[in-house]
């Protein structure tokens, strides 16, 4: 028997999660290598894709180095050429990741708004959206275009943001990246988190619409949720193992339920310790992080502390500062410290 993906998978799937759990692997896993094309905007999986099989395509090949910063329209061509000249590419393809994509798409909408279905106001306002309902009309066509070219699930990887007030980001409160229409079209939307066990992250079910469906003339229809709301130790085989035994299940085991803590990071509501933040934030603009830990001077334990809260790791925050500032911690630079970091990991998405 040969091995392939779980023939339920199928469709626009969204894999996401903060820097470095698992988004890419788990995508590059689910079907047999020789079936798989990669477009590999994040420029970190020649080697392991090639290694493997998998038909690698990235925008490094025509030198273009960091395709948001530097040139969007040489971006959109790249894609655009890209796609257009898949033959033959198997069954799966993986886009790592979808940012780039929908930047290079926004340029496109900003360029002729009309033609996307777009107020051109709103595009140079920003309002109602600004070019984002014409960046889901192309994530539409593009998902119809890839699937005409027999591509059975489509993975796009995205990575997350942090939420933010106008004074600073709230408290382990965090979203996945990318255009609403992206969620709507994937029959399944995974966010990775770290295991306490060594091997493959958990994964929080933030969307699955892969639930089996059956009726009975006398029964009527039955209707069978496929996976729990929480996947421990989530990779393909154990996917599968939840699909087989579906309908099965009398409740969920450990593991299998979302904590109140992940409810609170990545829910759709806040905890109250997050609303009273952002209540904190609406009554003294300037409030930052508390009155003891303000970041005009900030000492390296309040520092850490700070650096703990976002989820960041320690050691290499030390060595970004190092590597910007120099040897030597002064308390009087926390500001810089902190818009530095926060540009590093929020706004790149490392």
């Amino acid at each position: 028997m040969t091995f392939q993906a779980p023939k339920e998978i199928y469709g626009v799937s969204v894999i996401s999660g903060l820097w470095g759990v698992g988004k890419t692997t788990l995508a590059m896993t689910c079907e047999d290598p020789t079936k798989t094309t990669m477009l590999d905007f994040d420029q970190k999986s020649k080697e392991r894709a090639q290694s493997l099989g998998i038909r690698y395509y990235s925008p490094a090949e025509i030198g273009l180095v960091d395709p948001l910063e530097y040139d969007l329209s040489l971006a959109l061509e790249w894609f655009r050429n890209t796609i257009k000249g898949l033959e033959n590419g198997g069954t799966t393809l993986i886009i790592d990741n979808g940012s780039p994509v929908e930047e290079a798409f926004g340029q496109l909408v900003k360029g002729d708004p009309v033609r996307y279905g777009v107020n051109p106001g709103n595009v140079s306002s920003g309002k109602f959206g600004g070019v984002n309902p014409g960046v889901g009309k192309l994530w539409n066509s593009t998902v119809n275009f890839l699937q005409n070219k027999g591509y059975e699930r489509i993975f796009v990887v995205m990575h997350m943001s942090q939420v933010w007030t106008s004074s600073g980001p709230v408290p382990n409160k965090y979203k996945v990246k990318g255009n609403k229409t992206l969620n709507q079209l994937s029959n399944l939307s995974l966010l990775l988190v770290r295991s306490e066990n060594i091997g493959a992250p958990d994964a929080l079910v933030m969307k699955e619409a892969l639930g089996i469906v059956k009726f009975d003339k006398t029964k009527g229809f039955s209707v069978v949720r496929a996976l729990p709301p929480r996947i421990p130790g989530c990779d393909w085989s154990t996917v599968r193992h939840y699909l087989d035994i579906a309908g099965e299940q009398d409740g969920y085991g450990p593991g299998e339920m979302l904590s109140q803590f992940e409810l609170n990071c990545y829910g759709e509501f806040m905890s109250p310790e997050q609303a009273a933040f952002i209540k904190a934030v609406a009554k003294n603009p300037q409030f930052s992080m508390t009155e003891e830990e303000s970041e005009a001077s900030m000492k390296w334990p309040a520092m850490q502390r700070y650096i703990r809260a976002q989820g960041w790791n320690e050691a290499e925050c030390k060595n970004l500062l190092l590597e910007k500032f120099g040897a030597g911690y002064d308390e009087n630079l926390a500001p810089q410290y902190v818009a530095y970091l926060q540009k590093f990991y929020v706004e790149t998405g490392a």
